[in-house]
């Protein structure tokens, strides 16, 4: 390791899952390691048949909100513990939790599912990088899951790199 580059010693390689009630208040949260992602239990609690339909990224925070068919409201971010993805159905429970408040976003219609997202967690093994300030942080994720998910103009794309295990159209389950 290079004296410029510390990497974070708190990094859990977990993917965090919160759900909100309808109160704001966390109602459910489960912990997932890149092993337990492919697993049946975690498509039924979180992921469900959820179209994206409207994908959204926070670039000051570093992190993307996906808007689904099923009216739930995801947010996803990279932290220096791990992975955290939040769902609500009210917009503000997952934008507050994530960064208290609005911030600077790029908004495209989303592709893909919530499904997707997941296995794109595991293909290519998000979980298993951990945090690094300059060669794995939140705004390189955030940037490579909303290219992933998102029908968009090229204006985002000069920061990542392309990869066909991006690209959730072509995953095989």
């Amino acid at each position: 390791m290079d004296a410029n580059c510390v990497q974070s010693d708190r990094w859990s390689g977990k993917l965090v899952f919160m759900e909100f009630d309808h109160r704001g208040s966390v109602s459910i949260q489960s912990e997932w390691t890149h092993s337990c992602l492919r697993t049946d239990l975690l498509a039924e609690e979180i992921c469900g048949h959820n179209n994206i339909t409207q994908v959204r990224l926070y670039k000051e925070q570093a992190f993307v909100v996906f808007k689904t068919e099923g009216r739930w409201k995801y947010s996803i971010e990279k932290n220096r513990t791990g992975i955290l993805l939040q769902r609500s159905k009210c917009l503000n429970d997952v934008l507050h939790s994530a960064c208290g408040g609005v911030a600077e976003t790029h908004q495209q219609i989303g592709k893909g599912s919530i499904g997707k997202l997941v296995h794109f967690l595991w293909r290519n093994n998000h979980l298993g990088e951990p945090y690094h300030p300059q060669r794995c942080n939140s705004m390189l994720f955030a940037l490579r899951v909303f290219k992933a998910f998102s029908f968009q103009n090229c204006a985002l794309t000069e920061h990542v790199n392309d990869s066909s295990d991006d690209d959730p159209d072509h995953f095989e389950y």
